[in-house]
C-alpha cells in the first residue's frame, strides 16, 4: 500500500514539474514582449485613435474643450472682478499663456 502511494506521488510530482517547467520556459518570452517596449508602440493604430492626428479627433478635442472652458472662466472672472473691485490677472498675460499652452499640446506630435 505504501509503495503504491509513493508511486502515485512520484508520478504526480513528475507531471507537475514537467508542466511548470514548460510554463516557465514559455512565459519568459511573453513577459519580455510585455515588459520591454520599443518606439514602435507609439505608432500603433490604437494610440493614433486615442491621441488623434488633428485637433478634431482624440484627446485633442478634450484639450480644446478644456481650453475654451478656461477662457470662459477667465472672461466671467474678469467681468466680475470689475464689479467687486478685486485685482485680477491681466488679460494679455492670460492670452499669452493660453496661446503657449495651445501650441505646446498641438505640436507635441512633432516630437514623438
Amino acid at each position: 500500500m505504501n509503495s503504491t502511494s509513493n508511486t502515485i506521488l512520484t508520478t504526480i510530482n513528475e507531471l507537475f514539474s514537467s508542466l511548470f517547467s514548460s510554463i516557465d520556459n514559455s512565459i519568459y518570452g511573453a513577459l519580455d514582449e510585455i515588459a520591454f517596449i520599443d518606439t514602435g508602440i507609439l505608432h500603433s493604430a490604437y494610440l493614433e485613435k486615442l491621441f488623434g492626428t488633428s485637433s478634431l479627433s482624440g484627446i485633442l478635442v478634450i484639450a480644446n474643450a478644456l481650453l475654451i472652458g478656461f477662457i470662459l472662466y477667465f472672461a466671467v472672472k474678469h467681468m466680475l472682478s470689475s464689479f467687486a473691485i478685486v485685482e485680477n490677472q491681466s488679460p494679455y498675460h492670460f492670452i499669452l499663456k493660453i496661446i503657449l499652452v495651445r501650441y505646446l499640446y498641438e505640436f507635441e506630435f512633432l516630437f514623438m
